[in-house]
């Protein structure tokens, strides 16, 4: 595995746990949280493939978790 493949996968776990805590904190259900998750990661695929440094995947975590905070103050 390299290091972008193992970066990625580091954020998308990461991003995993930090919605889904979210979404406890929120109090909305976790099938909700997993479904934004989901969303932006699919509608955002071309943005995961472009992550070539630890650095980007970093700031692309940074960039989830604001439209995943964005996501749950408006529901």
């Amino acid at each position: 595995m390299n290091l972008t493949r193992h970066a990625n996968f580091m954020v998308l776990h990461v991003t995993t746990i930090l919605v889904m805590s979210l979404g406890y904190l929120f109090q909305i259900s976790h099938y909700q949280a997993l479904y934004h998750l989901h969303f932006l990661f699919f509608t955002n695929y071309a943005l995961w493939s472009s992550v070539q440094t630890p650095f980007q995947a970093l700031f692309l975590l940074h960039w989830l978790t604001a439209q995943s905070c964005r996501f749950l103050i408006c529901l």
